[in-house]
């Protein structure tokens, strides 16, 4: 392009095919899945194109976030169609991606997370629905603005989609000085609580709690006590109704 002084002439690029820097299989083991545009021509004038993860009947796919970067961030087992598009609408044939070794869905996955306290004094990291993105690094998620303790516990109240059978909920929490070290865990149906995990002076952060399967509507995590700080942080939650 710098021996170039003027764009090429045609509007659209005749191709753009989706490349994956891993192929086209993403297990755990993958080091940061990418994909890449590939344009015919070279050449073309605007590369400044989205990448978008579809389901085979072309609804937006979950099993994976897409960075700005076409970085992938996998969720749940599944299979995807990786697409470019242009922002004048000319779209790259699909690539399918197939995503396993990081378990089932979610019920959480499309729920709706609130909390009786969160920090957003900067940008929108630290709101409730980021606990429920399927990210589980650090940081990742909720946290509180103030401090909890016994006597003011902070809570993230997660609703389901509809009332849901489940057995398994697993609690991805922040490392070193910033773990979740207080809290229950409690189900909500129809008024009626159901407290499957009670935790203090925790040090862990990934925990797994089994339980007798429950139809529940609402997950709702009371924090007692939280980090080093004294802050609440839960970087992801999930729920499964695992076999028995």
């Amino acid at each position: 392009r710098q021996d170039e002084t003027l764009p090429p002439e045609s509007e659209q690029p005749e191709k753009i095919v989706v490349l994956s820097s891993c192929g086209t299989t993403i297990t755990p083991s993958t080091l940061n899945p990418t994909l890449v545009p590939e344009f015919t021509p070279e050449n073309f004038w605007e590369q400044d194109v989205t990448c978008e993860l579809l389901n085979e009947d072309g609804s937006i796919s979950g099993c994976a976030i897409v960075n700005n970067n076409y970085m992938l961030s996998p969720i749940f087992d599944g299979e995807a169609y990786a697409q470019m598009v242009t922002k004048d609408g000319f779209r790259s044939e699909k690539t399918k991606l197939t995503i396993s070794g990081y378990g089932p869905r979610s019920f959480t996955f499309g729920a709706s997370a609130t909390s009786s306290d969160f920090f957003d004094g900067y940008d929108v990291r630290c709101l409730p629905q980021k606990a429920l993105s399927g990210i589980k690094d650090r940081f990742a998620g909720w946290s509180s603005a103030k401090k909890c303790s016994v006597d003011e516990p902070i809570s993230l109240i997660v609703t389901l989609n509809e009332p849901t059978k489940l057995n398994n909920i697993k609690l991805y929490l922040t490392d070193q000085n910033f773990t979740l070290r207080g809290f229950d865990v409690v189900l909500v149906c129809d008024g009626e609580e159901k407290t499957v995990a009670s935790v203090r002076q925790n040090r862990q952060t990934k925990l797994s709690f089994d339980f007798e399967a429950y139809t529940a509507s609402v997950i709702r995590v009371d924090c007692f006590e939280g980090d080093g700080e004294g802050y609440a942080r839960v970087d992801q939650i999930d729920a499964f109704l695992k076999e028995e």
